[in-house]
């Protein structure tokens, strides 16, 4: 009676130690986001900073879901976004709010943002090259915004992107939109922080904000767009 009393209580502790094993392997798996543009805009918004109150007339800024260029497969669809840097550091961003999070566990992030580009590298430009725009990629806990600072005479950031390819706390660089040397047509490329990823700790409710977006020194005009971005939280 003993020996089958014993072989029933392991019975049970190991299948409460395979039950606990199997949530914790579910809650350290990755979550993956794939938006492709081609398919929906899925609620990405697009912004601007680091530019005075006469953007409208003078950048020229632009964000929209419209068809991608030629040569490029003009059928398709991707988020355009676009601005002439007349401050020589305008950023162009665009942001989302990721849910279903675990809350409160801190996540590493890895980047795959795939987009077109016309920016030559190795050329000579106003200010700076044309491929002297870097690619930028973070996350928060509050929405990104642009707030008009009227001391500075602004759109400014409420938070930390670093400046040009300089990293800030909120948003890493992943690399220039330069495509090849000698280069003027539409091309996709792709960028990504592979070799190292951004940390976040999530809120009570699993929520973060996603925001990418461009930091230029070239001043010119500037549009690129977006095909799809794809978030890993690990």
């Amino acid at each position: 009676m003993t020996t089958k009393i014993s072989i029933t209580v392991l019975i049970i502790v190991a299948t409460i130690f395979f039950i606990g094993c199997n949530k914790d392997d579910d809650n350290s798996s990755p979550k993956t986001f794939t938006y492709d543009f081609s398919t929906s805009q899925y609620g990405w918004i697009g912004g601007f900073a680091d530019h005075p109150d006469t953007s409208a007339t003078d950048y020229n800024l632009i964000y929209s879901r419209t068809n991608l260029p030629a040569p490029l497969n003009t059928a398709k669809q991707a988020l355009k976004i676009g601005g002439t840097n007349r401050s020589d550091d305008l950023f162009m961003y665009i942001k989302k709010k990721i849910e279903g999070l675990e809350p409160n566990k801190t996540y590493k992030i890895k980047f795959e943002v795939d987009f077109a580009s016309n920016a030559p590298t190795n050329q000579v430009g106003v200010g700076g090259s044309p491929d002297a725009v870097w690619m930028k990629a973070g996350a928060m806990l509050i929405e990104p915004e642009s707030i008009f600072q009227s001391s500075a005479g602004l759109y400014l950031m409420n938070l930390d992107k670093g400046n040009q390819s300089t990293d800030g706390a909120n948003m890493y660089n992943i690399g220039t939109i330069g495509v090849s040397d000698n280069t003027n047509q539409y091309t996709q490329i792709s960028r990504n922080n592979n070799s190292r990823l951004f940390s976040i700790t999530t809120n009570s409710s699993g929520k973060v904000w996603i925001i990418i977006g461009t930091d230029s020194g070239f001043e010119a005009r500037t549009e690129l767009y977006y095909n799809k971005i794809t978030i890993t939280f690990n």
